[in-house]
Parts: structure tokens; C-alpha cells; sequence
């Protein structure tokens, strides 16, 4: 009589014990830090003395001139009756800024790791200039390095009007505060705006540069024969005259956004950028890095045949610029370049000159000789796809 164990049915073995498997372990809530760039492998390299590894890494850091971008918002000063300018980092997971770029690269061994500390050690002297961030530490080279500004599509209230003759329009008549900006940039010698489709026009009471009247005769001329241009070039001088040493202006354009699939004509540019040998007489127009980015000039005589419809390419898309288009924007940096000289305007009388004079930080040669550029964000992989060579 076969005896069974009791709560077991009869004629059923007993159930093997299922052994338990290990719970995978919780995935951390941190976010990783982003790791340098994966570009040609040397697998020695860890075997060359720590010296000669540190001078490499410096070398790196030494390159070409880096970009940093920089939120801005608006800020009311009640007491005073005014309105300034607030500047934050970008989030880090979507920031390309070359500043960025020492905390993954101190991560790579130790001469990595001392390389940049030596780095930030000469960033923190009078020479660099220190962003003005409440919290972040981040320190740039003024001279060489470039300033993005990346505006919102709007604020509430919108932003007031830069241009001293505009003033008066201000939303409860609060004056701009252009003496903030000339601190927090006094040594800034490159400054760049990002012109994307997401802001208003200039013809637009919500844009961020907007005409003080469109239908002005002097602001009605702020258009092409489709479209209002997206920045009044008067406002964006009352802007700029606020940088005391400011020699270059970039308008940066995007052409490469995930969310847009048609790139063929950025990248035939690209291709045309690289194989053309006459680009290194540009070479007073010049690139600029971030982590994983880069910002190359955009030169009128290597535009694709392609984009010289306008039809389908539209930059204020963020697609890669028609020839129509790129005329427009060479149009507004010309027409900003003369609201840097109305001192020296034959339209104007003497004393209307006089009283210019007197609203530049500028001296009137500096103002001549300033620059005015259009660059492309470029992502490093879609570099090296064109045939480019990757700095950094």
C-alpha cells in the first residue's frame, strides 16, 4: 500500500520545486553621461607615457573654436522700470555645447582627467569669460569662442523692443537694459542667433524682433515679395549694440532636425563644402565644434543647382535654404550691417547723426569692419558620411 504524503492527490506525482530565477537588477534612474565620440580607434594608445597622452588630449581641447548655446528669457525689473535679458544652459541631454564636452572626456583615463582640469584651470582666468549661469561653472575663450542666443518662440509678455528709438513702445513704457548684457558679455566677440520656423515674423506682433510698424516705409522694406523676414534688422541692432566688443554675427540655420527626412540638398552642400578646394581662401569664416556637432559656413557659390527653385526647400522649415531664400537672409544682414552706421547716413541731418554716435559702444572703424555670417549645424556622423574630416 503505497502511503502518500498528506494534501497530495492520489496518482499524481509530486511537482518538482521550480527554481527561482535571479530578478534582473533595477535599472538606475540616473542618467548615463554622455561618452565622448567613437572616431578611428588606437588601440596602443594606452600604452604611450601619461605625458605624451596629456599633450594629446590638450591638442584635442586646442582645436577649432567651440560653440555654446544659450536659452534666453525675459526678466521684469519693476523697481527700476526696466527689462533685461536671462540666459540658462540648455538641458543636458539635448545640449551641444563644447563646454559640455570636459566632463565626458575627463571620464576616458587619468591624463584625460588632468588634461582637463588643466583646461578649466586657465578657462577660470581673466582671459575666459565665465557664462552668466546661477548654478553652472562654465567658462568660454570670448575672443575665439561663439555665443549662440536661442530665443523662444514667444514670452508673456513678449519680448520688448531692443532699438533705443522703439522704446517708448515697450509694454508699461519699461525701458531695455542693454547695460546687463554689455556685463555679462564685456569680453564676447562672436555671437550667433539660431533661425528656425518656430518664431513669428518680424511683420508679427509676436516675434521676438518684430517691426515697431510694418507699414512704415522703412519697416514695410523688411520682406521679400512672398514673405515678412523673421527678424527686423533694426530691432536685432538694438540688440547687438549691446555687446561692447562684438566683431562677428552668425545666423546659424538647422538643416539636419531628426523630424526632417528630405535632406539630399544640405547634404549635396556638405559634399560640395569638402571636395572644394577654393573653401580654405574662407578661411577667415571660421567652423566652430560642440559635442557632436558642428557649425560649418554657408558660402553662396557651392548652393546645390537644386535649391535654386525656393518651392520645396524652405529654411523657415528647417530645411536646407533655396538660393531665393539665402538672399533673403544675406538681404537682412546687410540691411543690420547699416543700422550699425547711422552716424554716417547722407538721409540724415548732422545732429540726428550725433545722437547716433552717441548710442554705439562700438567706435565707428570697429562698426565698419564688422562681420556677418550664416553657418549650418551640422551632426558629426553626417560630416564624416560627406566626406569631412571630424576636428576634436
Amino acid at each position: 500500500m503505497t502511503r502518500t504524503r498528506p494534501g497530495a492527490q492520489k496518482g499524481k506525482k509530486p511537482e518538482a520545486k521550480k527554481s527561482k530565477k535571479p530578478k534582473p537588477a533595477p535599472r538606475s534612474r540616473q542618467t548615463a553621461s554622455p561618452q565622448p565620440e567613437q572616431g578611428p580607434r588606437f588601440p596602443r594608445f594606452n600604452y604611450l607615457p601619461a605625458e605624451i597622452q596629456w599633450k594629446i588630449f590638450r591638442e584635442v581641447m586646442s582645436g577649432d573654436p567651440q560653440f555654446h548655446v544659450l536659452k534666453v528669457g525675459r526678466v521684469d525689473d519693476v523697481p527700476s522700470g526696466t527689462w533685461r535679458l536671462s540666459f540658462s544652459p540648455m538641458t543636458k541631454e539635448k545640449d551641444k555645447s563644447g563646454y559640455r564636452m570636459y566632463g565626458a572626456l575627463s571620464t576616458v583615463n587619468p591624463s584625460a582627467a588632468a588634461a582637463v582640469r588643466h583646461e578649466l584651470t586657465l578657462r577660470k582666468r581673466n582671459r575666459f569669460q565665465r557664462l552668466p549661469f546661477t548654478l553652472l561653472n562654465a567658462h568660454i575663450n570670448g575672443a575665439t569662442d561663439l555665443v549662440v542666443l536661442d530665443f523662444p518662440r514667444s514670452t508673456t509678455p513678449a519680448f520688448g523692443y531692443f532699438h533705443d528709438d522703439h522704446q517708448i513702445l515697450n509694454w508699461q513704457e519699461r525701458v531695455f537694459d542693454s547695460g546687463s548684457v554689455a556685463k555679462q558679455f564685456e569680453n564676447t566677440e562672436q555671437v550667433g542667433i539660431c533661425l528656425t520656423g518656430k518664431h513669428y515674423s518680424c511683420h508679427d506682433m509676436m516675434g521676438n524682433f518684430r517691426c515697431a510698424d510694418r507699414d512704415d516705409e522703412e519697416h514695410s522694406s523688411h520682406s521679400s515679395n512672398i514673405n515678412a523676414w523673421l527678424m527686423c534688422p533694426k530691432e536685432l541692432a538694438g540688440l547687438l549694440k549691446s555687446f561692447p566688443k562684438l566683431r562677428e554675427f552668425y545666423i546659424i540655420l538647422r538643416p539636419f532636425h531628426p523630424g526632417f527626412a528630405k535632406q539630399d540638398e544640405a547634404e549635396t552642400y556638405l559634399k560640395n563644402y569638402f571636395t572644394w578646394p577654393e573653401r580654405h581662401h574662407h578661411t577667415h569664416i571660421q567652423p566652430f565644434t560642440g559635442v557632436g556637432m558642428s557649425y560649418i559656413p554657408l558660402l553662396d557659390e557651392l548652393m546645390p543647382n537644386s535649391a535654386s527653385n525656393g518651392k520645396d526647400a524652405n529654411f523657415t522649415r528647417g530645411r536646407f535654404p533655396s538660393r531665393s531664400e539665402l538672399r533673403e537672409i544675406r538681404d537682412t544682414l546687410a540691411s543690420l550691417h547699416g543700422y550699425f552706421r547711422l552716424d554716417s547716413s547722407p538721409h540724415l541731418r548732422s545732429e540726428i547723426q550725433r545722437a547716433y554716435a552717441r548710442t554705439y559702444r562700438l567706435g565707428r572703424a570697429e562698426r565698419d569692419a564688422l562681420g556677418f555670417h550664416v553657418l549650418l549645424a551640422v551632426p558629426r556622423d553626417k560630416i564624416r558620411e560627406c566626406g569631412g574630416e571630424v576636428a576634436g
